[in-house]
C-alpha cells in the first residue's frame, strides 16, 4: 500500500451569508460579542406553527448588491439567473461570489489574467432546498375534487401544467455548484 504525498490546502478567500450579515467582519465582530442572530420568524407566517424564532438571514435579499462586488458581464449574467435559483442558492452564490473577491482572483473589474479554467474548480456541498408553498398553490387547487380532497390521479394532466416550466432547476441540489462554476468559468478538476 502506498502513501499519498501530503498535499497542502490553501484558504484563498472567505465569503459569508448568514444571520450575523454579509460579510466576514460583521460575522467575526458578531462571534466575538456573543450575539445571537435568533429572532422573532420574519420569512413567513408560523400561526400554528410551535416555531416563533429563528436564525434567519435578514440582511439577505437576493438584490444583486448582496453578492458582492462584480464586474458588469457578471452582475448581468446573476442577474439573469436569479429566476431559476432558490433563496438558498442564491445565498450560495453571493458567498462564493464575495469569497472569489476576497480571494484577490475576481475583482469588480474583472477575472484575474492568472486564473487558468482548467485548473479552477467548484466543490459546493448542500442538502435539501426549500420549495415555497405558493409554488404549488395553482397545481393543487386544479386537482381538487368536488368533494374538496386532492385527487392525486389528476396531478400529472392538470396539477403539473400549472408549474412554471423550470421549476425543478430552482431546487436541484447540485444547482449551487452549477451556477457559481458557470458564472465564473470554472471548469476545473
Amino acid at each position: 500500500m502506498s502513501v499519498a504525498p501530503d498535499r497542502r490546502v490553501v484558504i484563498t478567500g472567505m465569503g459569508v451569508v448568514c444571520p450575523l450579515g454579509l460579510t466576514l467582519e460583521s460575522l467575526w465582530s458578531g462571534l466575538l460579542e456573543g450575539r445571537s442572530a435568533v429572532g422573532p420568524l420574519e420569512s413567513f407566517p408560523c400561526g400554528g406553527l410551535p416555531l416563533r424564532h429563528a436564525a434567519e438571514a435578514r440582511e439577505f435579499t437576493g438584490d444583486i448588491d448582496n453578492f458582492g462586488p462584480l464586474d458588469g458581464e457578471r452582475k448581468k449574467a446573476i442577474r439573469k439567473g436569479l429566476k431559476v435559483m432558490c433563496r438558498e442558492s442564491q445565498m450560495a452564490v453571493a458567498a462564493a461570489q464575495r469569497a472569489l473577491h476576497h480571494s484577490g482572483l475576481f475583482t469588480a473589474d474583472a477575472q484575474n489574467d492568472s486564473v487558468q479554467p482548467e485548473r479552477f474548480g467548484c466543490v459546493f456541498g448542500s442538502d435539501y432546498m426549500l420549495t415555497l408553498p405558493e409554488d404549488f398553490t395553482a397545481s393543487v387547487a386544479k386537482c381538487r375534487g368536488t368533494n374538496g380532497q386532492f385527487e392525486f390521479d389528476r396531478w400529472a394532466t392538470d396539477g403539473m401544467p400549472q408549474l412554471t416550466p423550470l421549476w425543478l432547476l430552482k431546487y436541484l441540489p447540485n444547482m449551487p455548484a452549477s451556477h457559481i462554476a458557470i458564472y465564473n468559468d470554472l471548469r476545473g478538476p
